[in-house]
């Protein structure tokens, strides 16, 4: 018997991020069922403080959170305020995720967008772990613009958000 493929999912911050991540690891489950592999072993990275954390807890998934916060753009005095803790925030979460990486060992990482996304899929393409960027909207976030170039794959919803992406692996298929 073959073991079990680990699939490490890292997004969050809204629903929009965290129910695609969501349905991907059912949509594993269900795959390694209907053709009777090893259930896949699944874990989730995402934000401490977001909702993530609270309905992933509730459905009893494995959960590695991350202290992250985006980066506040605005006026400079704003903008300067709430980003103080940005940098150390960002590296705490990059070593933190490096450490996920470690212990869970994932065999790829699955990116969904939003800020949280941005430490674990760095982490995993500094440790040569196979990476895949899932973006559901037309106009990918910055987290996902800032690592096309570095991931292996990026699968888009929509034709439009290849266009903004700097990186030659781009994946569609239209669904009906």
């Amino acid at each position: 018997m073959t073991r079990s493929l680990r699939i490490l999912f890292a997004g969050g911050g809204t629903g929009g991020h965290l129910i695609p991540a969501i349905r991907l690891a059912d949509g594993c489950r269900d795959y390694a069922k209907e053709f009777e592999f090893p259930a896949p072993e699944i874990g989730f990275v995402g934000n401490a403080e977001g909702m993530e954390a609270e309905i992933l807890l509730k459905k009893r998934e494995k959960f590695f959170p991350v202290e992250v916060q985006g980066f506040h753009r605005g006026n400079l005095r704003t903008m300067f305020r709430k980003n103080l803790r940005f940098f150390g925030n960002l590296w705490k979460s990059y070593r933190d995720s490096r450490e996920i990486m470690t212990r869970f060992n994932p065999d790829i990482v699955v990116g969904t967008g939003g800020y949280v996304s941005g430490p674990p899929l760095f982490a995993a393409t500094r440790k040569k772990i196979p990476t895949l960027i899932q973006e559901q909207n037309s106009y990918p976030g910055i987290t996902t613009r800032l690592l096309a170039a570095r991931v292996d794959e990026i699968h888009v919803a929509y034709k439009e958000a290849a266009t903004r992406l700097k990186k030659k692996i781009v994946k569609f298929r239209e669904i009906r």
